[in-house]
């Protein structure tokens, strides 16, 4: 039985029909027709509109081509710096070289300029990196701020109409209003305002207040004196006895302040008494305080 010879033209790709769905039109003992039905999605049918399609990519794909070719410039570093790698060992393996150890010493310095050029390549793309990452958010920041307006003046906004907030006249205020916290002239009292000497202090008339200034903490009456100049703490010896304290005092007047927290007294030990410059000197604490001695009615003339 003879074998027929069979054409290029008489081949069928059956896979092709089976993935393209191809349906056979053609008669028999004929190569098919192939009719080719696609699918088309309907997302990625073309717009009518003329406007251009706009995409929203991050600015580092802008320097790919710059990326693309420090990335080269690292490869071709570390091929260079192994074929001189190569060649330092072939050096030092040589016996009958001349002039071998220069030759090792070219090699490597030419090997470390590699590297530090490797370096700054490195250097250059994170460079790049934070640049970009910067430009993402700033062009972000720009955005929200075109959309929903700026942050600072929102905050402002809202701060405004909190202290211009109407008081309800169905509710009973219990303390100051917004306004009177918050805006100065407002006449309330505050112990910010009575340090500045702006208003005094107990007798206002509101027994709350007073009550809270008779019943001061040490460190909170502390607080109401640290703005003079006159009250300084100052160190309290004994020349009789030797004793030694400290006090708060007005060096003028030279009047104890009551009622106000002072140091520990396990800082005397460290302290040094000089009667002669009437000062108190603390090194571990690199501090001096003004020195007040009784019983001696000499020392007490120089304040």
């Amino acid at each position: 039985m003879a074998i027929e010879k069979i054409t290029d033209a008489e081949i069928v790709d059956l896979d092709y029909f089976v993935e393209n769905d191809v349906k056979l039109t053609s008669g028999p003992g004929e190569v098919p027709k192939k009719t080719v039905t696609k699918k088309v999605n309907p997302a990625k049918k073309k717009t009518t509109s003329n406007e251009p399609e706009v995409v929203d990519t991050h600015s580092i794909d802008s320097y790919y081509d710059n990326m693309n070719e420090l990335k080269k410039t690292v490869v071709q570093m570390d091929s260079l710096a192994s074929e001189l790698k190569q060649d330092l060992d072939a050096v030092r393996s040589s016996r009958t070289l001349k002039g071998k150890y220069q030759y090792t010493s070219l090699l490597s310095n030419n090997i470390a300029s590699l590297l530090t050029a490797k370096v700054q390549a490195i250097k250059e793309m994170n460079s790049t990196i934070k640049n970009s990452i910067e430009l993402d958010y700033r062009i972000q920041k720009d955005r929200d701020a075109a959309a929903n307006g700026d942050d600072d003046k929102r905050i402002m906004d809202m701060y405004n109409a909190f202290v211009s907030a109407p008081v309800s006249t169905n509710r009973v205020q219990l303390g100051p209003t917004e306004q009177q916290l918050s805006l100065p002239g407002s006449g309330v009292q505050s112990v910010s305002r009575i340090v500045r000497g702006t208003e005094v202090a107990p007798g206002s008339g509101d027994p709350g207040f007073d009550t809270y200034m008779r019943n001061l903490s040490p460190e909170q009456n502390l607080m109401l004196y640290e703005n003079n100049p006159d009250v300084k703490l100052c160190v309290v010896y004994n020349k009789a006895t030797g004793d030694r304290s400290f006090q708060v005092m007005n060096v003028k007047t030279k009047e104890v302040i009551p009622n106000v927290a002072t140091k520990d007294p396990m800082f005397l030990d460290d302290t040094v008494i000089d009667t002669r410059r009437g000062i108190a000197r603390n090194t571990n604490l690199g501090e001096s305080y003004p020195l007040i001695v009784v019983g001696d009615e000499e020392s007490m003339k120089g304040f």
